[in-house]
């Protein structure tokens, strides 16, 4: 892919729908800051171009840069359908990003709008919201239950730790310990209180009368 991408840019200098294909290949091979430089690259090509935007909210939403990354990346994907308002792209990244970040309403009104469009993702987005309409029908108690529903394969370490948030074990362990022992019994013997029980002798059973 990183070969097409630059043969096709080296064809045409101008496209910009190269370096921001490049971008995406970058974004894969966890290159972020070249995938940032690409799309850097593309803006001075053409600003008008939608799908570098489209690729902005995308990395933005892999890297998760500070608190309020969630607000820039919906911001890149709302630059994206100003400028192409039925572009099911904008709408179906959108909805994974919202999903990433455990936002399950405004993903599914995302995934909902991108399959009216009756775009080219209109079957991702189809399967997206049904994933996410049934999460939301199990009203799950926690984001660790939320991630459950949302991960098709996990670890066994992994899926333990989840269950153990979804299910508060932690909690309850630490009610358990913290309940107070009981010391009312202080034992026989010269450093107890208590004198034990007399003992009733014993009939033995091997004398003759």
């Amino acid at each position: 892919a990183t070969e097409a991408f630059a043969r096709a840019q080296k064809l045409n200098p101008e496209y910009a729908g190269a370096l921001v294909g490049l971008a995406l290949v970058a974004l894969d091979e966890g290159k972020a800051a070249q995938a940032e430089e690409y799309l850097k690259a593309a803006r001075k090509k053409n600003k008008k171009f939608v799908d570098i935007y489209i690729a902005e909210g995308r990395l933005l939403s892999r890297l998760r840069p500070g608190g309020d990354w969630l607000e820039k990346a919906i911001e890149q994907f709302e630059k994206a359908a100003k400028l192409d308002p039925r572009n099911d792209k904008v709408l179906y990244y959108q909805g994974e990003t919202y999903k990433d970040a455990l936002k399950l309403q405004e993903a599914e009104t995302a995934y909902g709008k991108a399959v009216a469009l009756n775009g080219d993702l209109q079957d991702a987005a189809s399967a997206r919201l049904a994933l996410v309409q049934d999460i939301r029908r199990a009203a799950p108690g926690t984001n660790a239950g939320i991630k459950i529903g949302l991960v098709p394969v996990l670890h066994r370490g992994e899926l333990a730790a989840l269950l153990i948030d979804e299910l508060k074990l932690k909690d309850l362990i630490a009610k358990r310990r913290a309940r107070t022992p009981d010391t009312s019994f202080q034992g026989y013997g010269p450093t107890g209180t208590t004198t034990p029980p007399a003992s009733k002798p014993v009939p033995a059973s091997d004398i003759a009368d």
